[in-house]
């Protein structure tokens, strides 16, 4: 067993690792990284594996801080979703990611792809460069670059994905899935209990344990991603309720457990991950009701806050890049279905009104503009390729309304759907040719 640059003080099998991912990439023939808790690359297989935009990245990029923190978050989303977990880069191009975990502890993780998989947007690349402060004069040659990626279908990545998943496992001690910090949490009873003595000395903060002011500051906090503050304040009114003789433990749980709530419809608002605050608040209010102890609530609080601050502080900017190419890889795999923003906003778990917005700022067009230009994209190849009629193009493109298809061909093409596909020298039937 090694003591490695994955892991401060636990002891783990590196050279173990690192052999399980030769073997995955001499398998598979795709690239295989480890990773440390921090983002950082401390192992990589053959590196002719890696696509030539990556290649070309890491020269150029003299600061790959925000692909280490992206890296990070998706760690951190597989270890969500059960220990594995698809994405798409920055760049548009998919990855699939497993941790390592030990003791409870994710060290690390196993890391491959950066193959194509829905086609590149080059107005969201131009802005992803900006992001990460390349020259402009690259822009072009790095996007070349992106559309010449080697192309993998979705049925191989998610096999690739329960491959690295099976190595993760396999190098994990995954008998452990559960890990207090218990220094943090005596760190908190601490200021608990100096808060306590406060209180003691001064009858009349008591009185005042819970106001709309304090709700109030709590949200300001919670949506400022301000994580100490929010923890001292909220222990603050425990400590206020707890200290008053007129309110039971049982009050002071149905209290708290109100302010989480409260605190999670508040950065809702904001385009928070839905299924993230639902998923905490499921668990911390069945598990907050079964507690006897104020010191248990005050570790449960402590490790909610833990929680909840994780997804709305650190990564905003890249669950913005992440929401939209999960966004468009949907609409990519749907366009033929009748589609909502509802739809859309459900599938990626965030607000409708969050995903309308990411459409404007980072495509320049609305959620309902994208959506009909794959659809004409599409419908383009189907009249060159097949020997079909416009009515059935437009049905099979999602369009229920033949009329309303070839306005919106006309609008984006300039030409209609007929002129398109007699022009190229395609079958078209007669009666069709009659009407152009």
């Amino acid at each position: 067993m090694l003591k490695t640059k994955l892991t401060d003080n636990i002891y783990f099998d590196f050279e173990k690792a690192m052999e399980v991912a030769d073997n995955y990439s001499r398998a598979t023939s795709k690239n295989c990284m480890i990773i440390d808790k921090n983002g950082e690359t401390v192992y990589k297989t053959d590196s002719t594996k890696l696509c030539t935009l990556c290649k070309k990245l890491e020269t150029a990029l003299d600061d790959q801080a925000f692909c280490k923190k992206y890296k990070i978050y998706n760690a951190h989303q597989a270890n969500r979703f059960g220990g594995k977990y698809i994405f798409l880069c920055p760049m548009g191009l998919v990855n699939w990611i497993s941790p390592i975990t030990i003791d409870g502890i994710t060290i690390g993780s196993f890391i491959s792809g950066s193959y194509a998989l829905i086609p590149p947007e080059k107005k969201l690349f131009e802005k992803v460069l900006d992001k990460l402060y390349l020259p402009k004069d690259k822009s072009e040659e790095l996007f070349n670059n992106l559309v010449d990626t080697e192309k993998i279908n979705p049925d191989t990545i998610t096999g690739l994905s329960e491959m690295l998943f099976l190595m993760s496992c396999h190098v994990s001690d995954i008998s452990h899935y559960s890990h207090v910090n218990s220094q943090k949490h005596l760190t908190q009873l601490s200021v608990f209990n100096d808060y306590i003595q406060q209180l003691k000395s001064d009858d009349s903060k008591v009185q005042n344990h819970y106001s709309i002011e304090k709700e109030n500051e709590l949200i300001k906090l919670a949506k400022a991603g301000n994580k100490s503050d929010c923890q001292k304040l909220i222990i603050e009114i425990i400590s206020s309720m707890y200290c008053n003789k007129n309110i039971d433990f049982k009050t002071i749980k149905t209290r708290v457990l109100e302010i989480l709530v409260i605190l999670s419809r508040a950065v809702l608002e904001s385009g928070t991950d839905t299924d993230t605050i639902f998923d905490l608040n499921n668990k911390y209010i069945w598990e907050i009701t079964e507690l006897k102890n104020i010191n248990k609530l005050i570790e449960y609080i402590n490790d909610f806050f833990d929680n909840f601050f994780e997804f709305i502080n650190s990564y905003d900017n890249i669950k913005h890049i992440d929401a939209i190419y999960q966004s468009i890889r949907y609409l990519n795999a749907n366009y033929m279905n009748p589609l909502s923003l509802e739809d859309l906003a459900h599938e990626v778990h965030l607000s409708p009104s969050y995903v309308s917005r990411i459409f404007t700022e980072e495509l320049n067009m609305t959620f309902k503009g994208y959506l009909n230009k794959i659809r004409i994209e599409k419908s383009k190849e189907l009249l060159l390729e097949n020997r079909i009629s416009v009515a059935e193009v437009s049905y099979l493109v999602g369009f229920n309304d033949q009329s309303y298809f070839s306005k919106v061909f006309k609008n984006l093409t300039g030409v209609t759907p007929k002129k398109f596909q007699s022009s190229l020298g395609r079958f078209v039937p007669d009666s069709e040719v009659n009407q152009m």
